[in-house]
């Protein structure tokens, strides 16, 4: 849809029921992987009911996060985000800029993101104004990091369930290669450690939950 508040037959529509799913995203020029906003930068597009899903991020030296949004009614879930390249080590953003509406209702469920750089690696990125937002059932791989942070925010309140964060190497690859190297090892403790939530496959199809519980991050272990 054009603008929000613009004038016409288009006057007060939003671009609605948005799927990105099971693409591989490989690094390219720009301040981030994929964005799920308005078109331009500042403007009142309402972008609403988006699923991003089964997707493999590879995310390059000038592409981080992986993800950022500024949408409304999102859902994030069984994607596989790989930030070994990355100069800033963020898997999703959630944000507000001037002019544009407010990010509400983002769900980030059952995502894996692995980095084997060292220094402080963060889940996600939630701006203050950001509303509803919720990190349930992610794994964030990184073996050498100083520090693991799931939500770092500047004043939002979100609710973080079954989440992992290790630097244990509990992935089949170290660094992963394709996105079956994303599989839980033997032992991991992101095994069966997830909530209850209304995710009945991972990221190749696999029904959840395969044991006592859900597993953590994108790939349900048989």
């Amino acid at each position: 849809a054009e603008r929000f508040d613009s004038e016409g037959i288009l006057a007060g529509t939003s671009s609605q029921r948005i799927s990105v799913t099971d693409n591989l995203v490989l690094a390219a020029g720009g301040p981030e992987e994929v964005l799920v906003g308005p078109r331009w930068r500042g403007e009142d597009q309402r972008i609403l009911d988006v699923l991003v899903e089964g997707n493999l991020f590879r995310v390059g030296p000038d592409n981080s996060p992986a993800l950022a949004i500024t949408a409304a009614d999102v859902t994030i879930r069984n994607n596989a985000i790989d930030l070994s390249q990355a100069t800033t080590q963020v898997a999703f953003a959630v944000r507000w800029r001037p002019g544009e509406p407010e990010p509400r209702a983002v769900a980030l469920l059952h995502n894996t993101a692995y980095c084997s750089q060292a220094g402080e690696v963060v889940f996600a990125l939630v701006d203050d104004l950001a509303g509803a937002v919720t990190c349930t059932n992610n794994l964030l791989v990184a073996p050498l990091a100083s520090a693991i942070a799931f939500l770092v925010s500047s004043g939002a309140t979100v609710p973080t369930l079954g989440n992992h964060g290790t630097t244990d190497r509990c992935i089949s690859g170290s660094p992963p290669v394709e996105a079956n190297d994303f599989q839980l090892l033997a032992g991991c403790a992101a095994r069966d450690a997830g909530e209850p939530v209304p995710v009945l496959d991972d990221f190749s199809g696999l029904r959840r939950p395969q044991g006592e519980g859900h597993d953590t991050g994108a790939f349900e272990s048989p």
